[in-house]
């Protein structure tokens, strides 16, 4: 603080109190915490990506099938399709998207 001089004069000295130092056993749960919550989010990240693949292969086969493939499996991809955006697809894991990607490239093999 200033006084009417213009000089500096100290309000109260600053005091500083001690935080104690996290354990190592605190520092190892939070750790592990971490690496959990990193898990999830990558986990969440792949699951959401094959899906957009699913969802993708869906358009993509449509659009480079010509008719007399289209009215072979066009029936199958929309049950996929249904399932997808409609059904239990829309919150599946992500073994249950690949599935249907495998079951889709066979029926493609098999034209």
């Amino acid at each position: 603080m200033f006084t009417k001089k213009n000089e500096f004069e100290p309000l109260n000295e600053l005091k500083v109190k001690k935080l104690p130092l996290f354990v190592k056993k605190q520092l190892h749960h939070f750790k592990s915490v971490e690496i959990s919550l990193e898990k999830n989010d990558n986990e969440d990240k792949v699951n959401k990506e094959t899906k957009n693949q699913l969802e993708s292969k869906i358009y993509q086969t449509r659009d480079r099938l010509n008719e007399e493939q289209l009215a072979k499996i066009g029936k199958f991809l929309d049950e996929i399709e249904d399932w997808l955006l409609y059904g239990d697809g829309e919150d599946a894991p992500t073994a249950e998207y690949r599935t249907q990607i495998q079951a889709m490239d066979e029926a493609l093999t098999r034209l």
